[in-house]
């Protein structure tokens, strides 16, 4: 079998998209190479993962947007490159930049998996002032370009992330590698039941699934909700962040925070309306995985967004922090039950196009064009 190092400077117990991505791909591709993964030591343990060698490094008590710095060691780093064929990087990070630069080194093929636009993303998760932020912006923009340049090959989930990146002066090798949903798992229920699953009966559920931080810009679905004119409204958000970008919904009533789960699907169940506000995305797996469900989704045409969602068919669109123009939506979804039962309908439709099987088997053809 052939090696593949496998660099990541996020992954479990810490649930984000990239964890999640790797969680769904890994299982499948270990069925064909001999995989190595080198990842931050997050507090708590990895289980069920004895089929890959993982090795995890220490973290600093410093964080930056609400996650800790990986502190690899460039000695350990350089074995693992050395003794792989090939090097598949998830994130732009310390543990991504020591195996980068000991790959170029090595003259080993590295392959890049662009999974955010991490420099816009880094600039918005600060919690500095407006100058630091551009000048903070400024640089990463510079890095992220540097960065990806040095690899041979990017994977992107779609055309419009391939635009973003020529725009920012990132020109490799690309191949499109669109993410995958489980469509048999994430699924519709019936409303009343899925509500009582919950506990969350009798309520008209505005939801969102993902971190709470800045670039999320959940400040404009939490002002919307608020000037909601309905009595038994709930917003539902399904993640965690900080506390300082939790203190957003310090005295908002009727907002249920549940922290990262394990278990999505049933809290995606009850909902009536799906939320993305966001600033910037990709691809954005969890609107995928709503969709799935048979949600109507609202949200923002950033990243790949537009590329799956056709407003007024599927889903509706609506422009970055409009809190009027989503206010507006959301009441006119919950006076109209059709148009929601419609929506969601043709957005399970559109999600049902994803397939893990299909993602993994393209991951596939990419690496072994390198071999």
């Amino acid at each position: 079998m052939k090696k593949i190092l496998i660099a990541t400077d996020t992954f479990l117990p810490k649930i984000d998209g990239v964890s999640i991505f790797l969680t769904k791909v890994i299982p499948e591709l270990s069925k064909y190479y001999d995989i190595t993964l080198v990842c931050p030591k997050f507090p708590g343990n990895i289980k069920d993962y004895d089929y890959i060698k993982i090795i995890r490094t220490k973290i600093s008590r410093i964080k930056i947007a609400n996650y800790n710095i990986p502190l690899p060691k460039n000695k350990q780093i350089k074995d693992l490159v050395k003794n792989s064929d090939l090097i598949w990087i998830q994130s732009i990070g310390p543990i991504g930049y020591n195996v980068l630069n000991n790959a170029k080194k090595l003259n080993k093929k590295v392959i890049a998996y662009v999974h955010a636009i991490e420099g816009k993303r880094f600039s918005m998760c600060s919690e500095t002032t407006s100058r630091l932020k551009l000048f903070l912006n400024y640089l990463t923009k510079i890095y992220e370009r540097s960065f990806y340049n040095k690899c041979d090959k990017l994977m992107l989930s779609s055309n419009m992330i391939s635009k973003i990146l020529y725009k920012a002066g990132i020109n490799r090798k690309e191949v499109m590698i669109p993410l995958g949903v489980e469509s048999n798992k994430f699924k519709p229920l019936n409303k009343e039941k899925a509500k009582k699953n919950v506990g969350l009966e009798d309520k008209f559920i505005i939801g969102y699934l993902g971190r709470i931080s800045n670039e999320k810009n959940l400040e404009t679905l939490r002002d919307a909700f608020v000037n909601l004119p309905i009595e038994n409204k709930l917003l539902l958000i399904i993640g965690d962040g900080s506390k300082s970008q939790k203190k957003i919904f310090n005295n908002v009533n009727n907002v249920k925070i549940t922290g990262f789960i394990d278990n999505v699907i049933p809290y995606l169940q009850a909902m009536d309306v799906y939320v993305l506000p966001s600033l910037t995305e990709t691809s954005s797996l969890s609107t995928l995985e709503a969709m799935s469900t048979g949600l109507p989704v609202v949200a923002t045409p950033v990243g790949a967004i537009s590329d799956y969602i056709y407003n007024g068919k599927n889903g509706i669109l609506f422009n970055i922090k409009d809190i009027d123009s989503l206010t507006k939506i959301l009441l006119s979804l919950y006076n109209n039950k059709k148009l929601r039962e419609t929506l969601g309908k043709n957005a399970r439709k559109t999600a049902s196009e994803f397939s893990w099987e299909e993602t993994v088997k393209k991951i596939r053809e990419a690496f072994d064009e390198e071999f």
